[in-house]
């Protein structure tokens, strides 16, 4: 078995956060973790070695904008060792905004770093599931941010994790936000929490709310709300590309399929290798590259087969302790994805009911 070459990696610089939220998956959010510079330094050689034409690297956290010096060194190396061996390189990154002024912004765009912003709500919803320790309030930050950075980011996206307790408002939310200035929207419902049926049926009438008086753009397409899966979903075989040329690096150096794989317990044995020694190739690799229908007898005769990649594999494993059963959770939120999906291409809400497989 061949190692897949790293294409998409996420730099986990560090694991301290200026925000609370309850359903992060970060296990030390808030504590002072953070990569070091020589550690930073071998890991962008590490990539450039390893990887092909292309490269992408995702700054996250805690919350990336923390340690923006990391970001700078990161970016300057990683543009060094392009230009030497002909290779295309990218930046993003997920942050709150807290940190965010026009300067920062304006670096970061001469970086090339672009970043997807994390908004839960608007107002008080969003201030109550990302409680923040700088400022009294993290939504009146991005209410005044974003019209003065869409002059440095066009499009501006968010990432909208809706709970329980904020998704009947989610239609409302989503409009505020797009009069805000946010042109596009990546909406997934939080895992980790107790979502009940009802509450499942309130996210798909909302989103499918939302999507069927949602504005256009200037050349006529909507305002995306789910990413790929406005397009629908290709086929392009079980799992998320976890293992199979995306990988995540943790403040240490070890190597993760994913950036959430880097949270789960570490007797598990879940690294991949790490920065100094590569990837092992006798060591958990080999799990991630399982596409087989065998591998997946609950999943072999689901009806959403063909639109379900099956299910997040760290979610999998922390609650089945496999990496291809999937979670309960995760067939209830594929259940109602696929309901809202019909509604964004057929144009007329559907029930999702029953969450099951």
């Amino acid at each position: 078995m061949g190692i897949p070459a790293p294409r998409v990696v996420d730099l986990l610089l560090t694991y301290d956060c200026n925000c609370r939220c309850a359903y992060c998956f970060v296990k030390d959010r808030g504590a002072r973790v953070a990569m070091t510079a020589a550690t930073l330094d071998r890991a962008i050689d590490f990539l450039f070695t390893e990887s092909r034409d292309e490269l992408e690297l995702v700054f996250l956290g805690g919350e990336p904008t923390l340690e923006l010096g990391l970001i700078e060194r990161a970016v300057l190396r990683a543009r060094r060792w392009a230009r030497t061996c002909g290779k295309r390189v990218s930046f993003s990154m997920t942050t709150n905004l807290v940190r965010m002024t026009v300067p920062t912004a304006m670096t970061l765009a001469s970086w090339g770093v672009r970043y997807l912003v994390s908004v839960d709500g608007v107002g008080e919803r969003h201030d109550r599931a990302r409680p923040c320790i700088e400022v009294p309030s993290a939504f009146a930050v991005i209410e005044r941010m974003i019209p003065r950075l869409r002059a440095l980011q066009d499009p501006m996206g968010a990432r909208v994790t809706p709970t329980p307790a904020t998704v009947r408002w989610l239609a409302a939310d989503l409009t505020r936000l797009a009069e805000i200035g946010f042109n596009y929207f990546i909406v997934s419902p939080a895992t980790g929490v107790p979502w009940a049926d009802q509450d499942l049926d309130e996210f798909v009438t909302q989103l499918s709310s939302y999507a069927a008086a949602r504005p256009r753009g200037p050349h006529g397409r909507p305002t995306p709300v789910l990413g790929d899966y406005d397009e629908g979903v290709p086929a392009r075989g079980w799992g998320c590309g976890a293992g199979r040329g995306r990988y995540a690096i943790d403040p240490q150096g070890r190597l993760f399929a994913c950036a959430r794989f880097a949270q789960l317990d570490a007797d598990r044995g879940l690294a991949l290798g790490d920065i100094y020694s590569g990837i092992d190739p006798a060591g958990p690799i080999a799990r991630f590259q399982d596409e087989r229908t065998a591998s997946r007898p609950r999943c072999a005769a689901c009806d959403l087969r063909a639109e379900c990649l099956g299910g997040c594999p760290a979610v999998n494993l922390d609650a089945t302790s496999s990496l291809v059963d999937p979670a309960p959770d995760e067939c209830r939120f594929n259940r109602a994805m696929s309901a809202v999906r019909h509604a964004l291409t057929s144009g007329s809400p559907v029930s999702s009911r029953p969450f099951v497989c």
